[in-house]
């Protein structure tokens, strides 16, 4: 990380307005907290939030600082550079206000703009993050969760799209358009992720001979990233469950909720077919078809908008021996046999 911004940067009071890629990316890894306290004092101060703690959270792709006192909440940074992802947060946030769900979401406090970056000021969802967690569960506590996790997703797709407010158009996709665009520029963009080989090579060839369904329909407001360190659990006298769901700074609208299925499919069954199937169970999802399914979750996966692939050959157990994406299915969407 090049520190070289802190002589034109001194604190987070003088946050550049427009930031290089890599000038954000600098900024945002810096965790030193006397670098962000004058400006996480400055804007609970003009909220009137009142707290005796403030903390920066270590892990995430923006800045996130939780404030104690009577009360827990927390602000979020976006620099501008992927404002879109506060656009997000923000619908999904007022979307979720109107509706009872079973699981606790964040609840928006108040948002606002400081020198063209976005925060955000919601409350804290109580529950230790399942990311943590996950290796030391037992067997019977992972298809718990998962089963609960299909049965929020469910309920989360259910939500009338008519009572999401103007900014809607921030996250409804035109999903032709979104999936022909990935579709044409998939080896170029992942070539760019540095892709390993032979996946990179395999993906015309993977693509080109199944079936990529483009849903059309109703629309649903759809999470899009509920891996582990998204997910807050507790623990109680039947065993650990599923209780909290928290970033939503990637959701989007579309028609396909099968798109929902790939982050639990692939980061929490992490290639153990009796998760994913209870998850799917949970959902009430009916997947008699299931290579259908699974390609079509392998597409959406290779094709998705975000994301980096080697990540996922590289922590779904398994998957990078492979010899291709075909061979891959097993481990990445454990269905068929």
């Amino acid at each position: 990380m090049n520190l070289s911004f802190l002589t034109l940067y001194p604190s987070a009071l003088w946050l550049p307005e427009s930031p290089e890629y890599d000038l954000a990316c600098d900024i945002i890894d810096h965790l030193d907290f006397s670098f962000w306290r004058p400006l996480t004092e400055k804007l609970a101060l003009e909220h009137r939030l009142t707290y005796t703690k403030c903390t920066r959270v270590t892990e995430g792709a923006n800045p996130v600082f939780i404030y104690e006192g009577e009360q827990k909440f927390v602000l979020k940074l976006v620099p501008p550079n992927w404002s879109q992802q506060a656009k997000s947060e923000l619908t999904g946030l007022k979307l979720l206000e109107q509706v009872k769900l079973a699981l606790d979401v964040p609840k928006l406090i108040c948002h606002g703009h400081f020198r063209n970056w976005d925060y955000i000021f919601m409350s804290f969802v109580e529950g230790e993050n399942l990311a943590s967690l996950l290796p030391t569960l037992t067997q019977q506590d992972k298809e718990m969760i998962a089963f609960q996790l299909g049965e929020f997703c469910h309920q989360l797709h259910q939500i009338p799209i008519t009572t999401i407010t103007e900014t809607t158009t921030n996250v409804i996709l035109d999903w032709p358009i979104l999936l022909q665009e990935q579709r044409g520029n998939i080896y170029q963009k992942r070539q760019q992720q540095g892709l390993i080989e032979p996946f990179l090579s395999d993906l015309e060839p993977y693509l080109n001979n199944i079936n990529i369904q483009c849903k059309q329909g109703s629309n649903h407001f759809i999470h899009t990233d509920l891996h582990p360190a998204n997910l807050l659990v507790k623990r109680t006298a039947k065993g650990v469950r599923l209780t909290g769901v928290i970033d939503f700074g990637d959701a989007i609208i579309c028609p396909d909720p099968v798109f929902e299925f790939t982050s639990p499919g692939l980061l929490l069954a992490l290639s153990d077919k009796k998760i994913f199937t209870q998850f799917l169970d949970g959902y009430g999802f009916d997947y008699k078809d299931k290579q259908s399914l699974v390609e079509q979750c392998m597409a959406l996966s290779l094709l998705r908008h975000t994301g980096e692939l080697n990540y996922i050959l590289n922590t779904v157990p398994h998957a990078n021996t492979a010899k291709g994406w075909k061979q891959a299915e097993r481990y990445l969407f454990p269905l068929c046999e």
